[in-house]
């Protein structure tokens, strides 16, 4: 089934956006990695803390992908279900 060109450009920058979005998380998952390795922590405590809180930052990169492409596959099935329904309700009879 072909897509129309709304649903192209749709598609087009939605993948831009999560592009976007996946490059400023992985320099904050980068930034917190640089920090939790260089910074001398006070505590065992905090250094675990930094530690943990840079492995689910990088652990967020690799979930968030396919999360996204199943966000974007059911907006564009829930788009094309709708203007279905809109076509049935105006044809004429």
């Amino acid at each position: 089934m072909s897509r129309i060109r709304p649903e192209n450009k749709y598609t087009e920058q939605s993948l831009t956006a999560s592009a976007i979005f996946m490059s400023i998380l992985y320099v904050f998952a980068l930034s917190i990695d640089i920090f939790s390795f260089y910074s001398h922590h006070s505590s065992l405590e905090m250094f675990e803390f930094w530690r943990a809180l840079s492995l689910f930052s990088f652990d967020l990169l690799v979930v968030c992908p396919p999360v996204v492409m199943l966000c974007l596959n059911v907006r564009l099935r829930v788009d094309a279900f709708s203007r279905d329904v809109d076509n049935v309700s105006s044809s004429p009879k």
